[in-house]
């Protein structure tokens, strides 16, 4: 199929996909820099979310990290094996 436009260059490749609420996490973010930031946003949604729910979103961030350090976990699914060459980086010349 050809490209709607060619002159953007070739079309972005999709290599992973993250997964946020699932029950098989495979992979963890630290989110300690942000987790604040992130209660901050939420709280603004007064009419939909009150205080409890902003203060679960650090608690489940601190459960997350096995309360070690705030963390968000994720399922990592892989389109193209990680050791794939296609996967590679390609030099521009």
């Amino acid at each position: 199929m050809p490209l709607m436009y060619p002159e953007l260059g070739p079309a972005h490749q999709v290599y992973e996909v993250w997964i946020q609420f699932t029950s098989s996490e495979d992979t963890w973010v630290d989110i300690s820099e942000t987790v604040d930031l992130k209660a901050q946003a939420l709280a603004q949604h007064k009419s939909q979310v009150g205080e409890d729910e902003v203060k679960m979103v650090r608690q489940w961030a601190l459960e997350a990290g096995r309360n070690l350090a705030p963390a968000e976990g994720f399922k990592v699914m892989y389109l193209v094996r990680r050791d794939d060459p296609k996967r590679a980086p390609k030099a521009e010349s």
